[in-house]
């Protein structure tokens, strides 16, 4: 892992360039899709059998956070490709491979809404459907999709008692990719539309996230998805948080607010707020990150979360989230009217993190869940 957070550093001025780039574009460039994917960053969560790189839960972490420092819009893609990666481990090896081909540096994407409708036939499934934030989609060779199975006008029930979501594995030239992604921040991971239309698709690749066990034996598989993902999100939201205070510190330096004889880094107001800012970064970052070492500690005895252990997870992932869009607020306002421009990343950051967290996988409701799971009211909730 150390090889590739020296790569980050080493690309720190292409990917800064690239991401000046990503925004015009609305996608990712094609030479920072290349250099990743040269650098064996997209081989996250590939089975080791298919050549993967195998690295503990953390570490993973930890690289999203260091590319999330440099852009947001890098950091989303590869977090949203590579567990594109870890929704195919629940598929039979004979379709891993066909996904994956004779190299394991494959640019995937999936969404995981079920907005689909699939009708079974033999031997795999009808779909038709359109979904959005396809991040990624523009890059991808394969995207996973998912849709809710229909008999007849009614969805089909699992035997928990929820309706039966299913991910489907479509080849990239099965789907149309529609252009809607005109945003206010991410703008550079290009998460269009998608849509299909009357597809059929073969059983063994399609897989339940609720209902399936991964059929792969790395113990990356078998941490809860849905934590897996809002962790995934949080750790970006740590590093755009830290991004914005470096950017801060840097026009701190020489600022001097109007009406003001004092340069901003001299305000006792100002050295108050950015104190506290660090502190709180500070804090989730470290209540994250041992959430995330405890509950990879349970995988590594291969034992099960608990719900109350997921719970507690996901409300930490949600918190860091949040207080990460707090220290973005706190540096955006005391910057002035020096946040606003665009050369200078502070509004990228602002934008960025305003758009994360509308992310319904982060959103303050979750503390909702959380809470009635840790009370005992819900026993169970399959989406934690």
């Amino acid at each position: 892992m150390k090889e590739l957070l020296d790569h980050v550093r080493e690309l720190e001025p292409e990917l800064r360039a690239w991401a000046d780039e990503g925004e015009k574009l609305r996608q990712a460039p094609p030479e920072m899709v290349t250099a990743l994917r040269e650098r064996g960053f997209f081989r996250f969560f590939v089975p080791e059998s298919l050549g993967g790189t195998v690295e503990d839960l953390p570490s993973i972490f930890e690289v999203y956070e260091a590319l999330a420092r440099i852009d947001g819009s890098i950091a989303w893609l590869l977090m949203i490709g590579t567990t594109s990666n870890l929704v195919n481990a629940y598929m039979p090896i004979e379709h891993q491979k066909a996904v994956f081909g004779d190299s394991p540096d494959q640019n995937l994407a999936a969404v995981m809404a079920p907005t689909g409708r699939a009708v079974e036939e033999d031997g795999g499934f009808r779909v038709s459907g359109r979904w959005s934030f396809g991040s990624g989609c523009h890059e991808a060779s394969w995207i996973t999709l998912s849709s809710t199975v229909y008999d007849g006008d009614k969805p089909r029930m699992t035997a928990r008692g929820t309706p039966d979501f299913r991910m489907m594995a479509f080849m990239a030239d099965q789907v149309e990719i529609i252009d809607t992604w005109d945003t206010l921040g991410l703008c550079g991971t290009g998460s269009h539309d998608i849509e299909v239309k009357d597809i059929f698709v073969p059983r063994g690749r399609t897989m339940s996230m609720l209902d399936d066990r991964p059929c792969e034996p790395d113990l990356l598989f078998h941490f809860p998805i849905y934590s897996l993902l809002a962790v995934g999100v949080s750790v970006i939201g740590l590093g755009i948080a830290r991004s914005a205070l470096d950017d801060f510190y840097e026009i701190a330096v020489d600022k001097r607010p109007a009406f003001s004889r004092a340069k901003l880094k001299d305000r006792q107001l100002t050295q108050f707020n950015i104190a506290e800012a660090e502190a709180k970064l500070d804090s989730v970052r470290r209540e994250l990150y041992g959430a995330i070492n405890d509950a990879w500690a349970v995988a590594e005895r291969k034992d099960d979360l608990s719900f109350k252990q997921r719970a507690r997870h996901r409300a930490s992932a949600t918190n860091a989230t949040l207080v990460s869009a707090e220290v973005v607020d706190t540096v955006f306002n005391l910057a002035g009217g020096s946040s606003i421009y665009k050369r200078n990343r502070l509004q990228r950051n602002f934008r960025d993190i305003h758009t994360m967290t509308a992310h319904s996988i982060v959103k303050p409701e979750t503390f909702v869940l959380a809470g009635r799971a840790l009370m005992g009211i819900d026993k169970d909730n399959p989406l934690f």
